[in-house]
């Protein structure tokens, strides 16, 4: 017995002609126009988690760079018998051989003691860089959503510069008394040194000061210059302002103030920045929490 497969295409002559050699119907025009707007929206929705997600990422390198700078700045006080180093003032006449950071450029205008001591005047001559691997590396000084450019001018001996850096010090704890910023009345007399700060885990250390104040090393987060410490509501009054880049809630400008939702004269009250405390940990806080002169986490004595 024999069996016979049927082609019923080949026996007839009147099958599919679409079997036959032409191809299948392609896209339509609406059906693409959908697929396109399906992947934009998908786009939309997923850019925003992304920006966060980096925007994320750029804080902890911020609270990582900052922490090793705290890190430093504890060896440098334990070599040193317990004194901080200079707060690095963006003043011409001003810089000190012990400036945790030489931000300035090099100039044969520096005050004599430099030249009569041999010191350079670079970057990896600042008090902190021997901590710090020995080698300035920029990358651990500029927090990665920083842009320098935007940082307010400063003269220097009839030089434009900006601080191309954007972590700060608390400069009451400076081991030297610069002119015209005198803490050493309010400390009693004398210098601060790291054995003298009262609670070293709720005083402020080091920093990251926002892109609308920061012009030199030196972070006042209160202007204690007077009889009793007075607020400037504004940047560059005597008063600087903790960075808050990295908190999406905060509103923009920055220097912008909202009756109602911030306080204290101060925009973004409430929003949070990264720095470091005494003891060498570093936390996210707010304005508030930075530059109460109630709460008075910048006050080594409180």
């Amino acid at each position: 017995m024999s069996f016979r497969v049927r082609n019923n295409c080949c026996e007839t002559g009147t099958g599919d002609s679409s079997h036959a050699g032409h191809p299948a119907p392609a896209f339509t025009l609406v059906e693409l126009l959908v697929v396109i707007g399906i992947i934009a929206l998908l786009i939309s929705i997923l850019l925003p988690a992304l920006a966060r997600a980096k925007e994320s990422a750029n804080s902890i390198k911020c609270a990582s760079n900052l922490h090793m700078i705290g890190l430093a700045m504890i060896m440098y006080t334990n070599d040193n018998h317990g004194y901080y180093p200079a707060a690095a003032r963006g003043t011409a006449g001003l810089e000190q051989v012990e400036d945790f950071i030489y931000w300035e450029q090099p100039s044969t205008a520096w005050p004599p003691s430099f030249t009569a001591q041999g010191i350079l005047r670079t970057l990896d001559n600042g008090a902190l860089v021997k901590y710090m691997g020995g080698h300035f590396n920029a990358a651990n000084w500029l927090c990665p959503s920083d842009d320098p450019t935007v940082h307010p001018v400063v003269n220097m001996y009839g030089v434009n510069i900006t601080y191309p850096y954007s972590y700060t010090m608390n400069p009451i704890l400076q081991d030297v008394d610069t002119a015209g910023f005198s803490y050493l009345p309010y400390l009693g007399g004398q210098v601060m040194k790291s054995t003298r700060v009262a609670h070293a885990s709720n005083c402020i250390m080091m920093l990251e000061e926002s892109e609308l104040s920061i012009n030199d090393g030196s972070t006042i987060l209160m202007d204690i210059t007077g009889s009793a410490p007075n607020f400037g509501f504004s940047p560059g009054n005597g008063y600087d302002w903790l960075a808050v880049r990295h908190d999406r809630t905060a509103h923009h400008p920055d220097n912008k103030f909202i009756p109602g939702i911030d306080s204290l004269g101060i925009p973004n009250t409430h929003k949070k920045g990264n720095v470091v405390f005494c003891d060498g940990h570093g936390e996210s806080v707010t304005r508030e929490f930075a530059e109460s002169a109630t709460l008075r986490h910048w006050d080594p004595t409180f």
